[in-house]
């Protein structure tokens, strides 16, 4: 049963991986270096749980690179949350010049991936050091761990509960998408390589051309939902 149950979870956390958008795999690497640190510091302080798991065998990072992670680690910690998470990220949000917004944010993409590298490193470097018998203070780390956890939780909790609201205010037809997308009234589709909204004549949905007037030739919602060749999908 417990296999089952953790082959679930598993499957589940892979799925959510693979159709997870660039920025939300980023985040889930992320969200396992904090749990690794925060696994290690329940391991040293309470219930050493890894002696229970042989690490020994895993060959260690080299000592000249473990040794940089674990002295750089409390100023890349600061360096990620003040220099780029509250002082970078703001200046692109005040940044109007489009082109220099898509610099900005090809530099964002690039500093979201070597640091969230370099977190997990760092975290790995701290499990395996733990597991091959050094001792370490990590106090401090496991606080930024606990938080971001914490902060993670709160925010996608938050995504949710303004998800539903939002659904709640929405009202939908019956019809949805190639995707299995519920479509909302009002909506903007794609359909046979071109561009409708979702309009109600006379009591029908239908899909209506942009820039143009609403008549009966209109499409209905319901004929181009149900056309297999029609490639419907909801862009908004």
């Amino acid at each position: 049963m417990f296999d089952d149950i953790k082959s679930m979870v598993n499957d589940e956390i892979i799925d959510h991986f693979k159709k997870g958008s660039f920025q939300e795999k980023l985040r889930i690497i992320r969200f396992i270096a904090c749990a690794m640190i925060i696994f290690t510091w329940v391991c040293n302080s309470f219930w050493n749980l890894l002696s229970l798991i042989n690490l020994q065998d895993v060959p260690p990072i080299n000592d000249d690179v473990s040794n940089w992670l674990f002295s750089t680690g409390k100023c890349a910690l600061i360096i990620y949350l003040v220099l780029y998470i509250i002082i970078f990220r703001i200046i692109c949000t005040l940044i109007s010049n489009e082109a220099i917004r898509k610099i900005l944010l090809a530099i964002d993409r690039v500093l979201d991936i070597a640091f969230t590298m370099y977190f997990l490193l760092y975290a790995m470097n701290i499990l395996l050091k733990f597991a091959q018998g050094n001792t370490m203070k990590i106090g401090m780390q496991t606080f930024i761990a606990f938080a971001y956890i914490a902060f993670w939780i709160g925010d996608t909790i938050y995504e949710n509960v303004n998800t539903a609201f939002e659904d709640v205010n929405i009202r939908y037809t019956n019809f949805t998408d190639k995707d299995g997308a519920k479509i909302p009234e009002n909506a903007k589709l794609s359909y046979r390589g071109k561009v409708y909204n979702v309009v109600k004549y006379d009591g029908t949905y239908k899909i209506h051309p942009q820039g143009r007037e609403i008549s009966d030739e209109d499409i209905a919602l319901e004929e181009a939902a149900s056309d297999p060749k029609g490639n419907l999908k909801l862009l908004q």
